[in-house]
């Protein structure tokens, strides 16, 4: 069982997807760190879902490789890198998401309720839309093939590479009945995209995408 301040190394291999239970968090000076021992080597495999799913506070998961189905799953976007909860007691705060490749999803990371001052950086990410699918047949075959979602307050994406999303960087939720605040995407290549390129449904102030 994890606490505040624990490191848990997973050794190069294969991993089946896990959960981040809300009860086993840690705290906002010792954060869980879940680690590859390699980014490459230490691999975490959904053929379909979530590999991923994220319900706790202060944890920094990094230095491994996430791998989803590789195929398109259309509109229905049934693989996901990784997922934040939904019905929490109170939102996720502070969880950090660093030094991954991800590779064949549908979604990288999505959030359909407000999380809290989440980091992700120094990612590169591959989905499953390729830029020579032919996206006139249906209209919306990009739809809901978000990169990275960052509904809530304080979250920042940067310093990263992603291809092959439809909104590849965006807020948004699920109920329309809160707004994003403070939030920051920045220095990230992006090579291909489809729908929009960023999407700031739901925000209400103090947000920016540059460089």
């Amino acid at each position: 069982t994890l606490v505040a301040g624990d490191v848990l190394e997973l050794e190069a291999g294969t991993y089946a997807a896990f959960t981040l239970a809300e009860a086993k968090s840690g705290s906002s000076g010792s954060p869980i760190y879940i680690r590859g021992a390699s980014r490459t080597g230490t691999i975490v495999s959904a053929s379909s879902g979530a590999a991923v799913t994220w319900a706790s506070s202060h944890v920094v998961l990094e230095n491994m490789t996430i791998e989803g189905s590789g195929s398109d799953g259309g509109t229905g976007s049934g693989s996901v890198g990784i997922v934040f909860s939904t019905g929490l007691s109170s939102p996720q705060t502070n969880p950090t998401i660093r030094n991954i490749t991800a590779t064949g999803f549908d979604r990288f990371c999505k959030g359909y309720e407000p999380v809290n001052g989440r980091l992700v950086y120094n990612c590169t990410i591959a989905g499953n839309n390729t830029w020579s699918m032919t996206y006139g047949t249906p209209i919306s075959l990009t739809w809901n093939d978000d990169g990275v979602s960052g509904p809530g307050e304080g979250n920042c994406f940067f310093d990263s590479a992603i291809t092959g999303h439809g909104d590849t960087l965006k807020l948004g939720s699920s109920s329309g009945t809160f707004y994003s605040a403070a939030v920051f995407m920045y220095r990230v290549a992006c090579d291909s995209t489809g729908d929009d390129f960023a999407e700031f449904d739901d925000g209400s102030g103090n947000m920016a995408v540059y460089d």
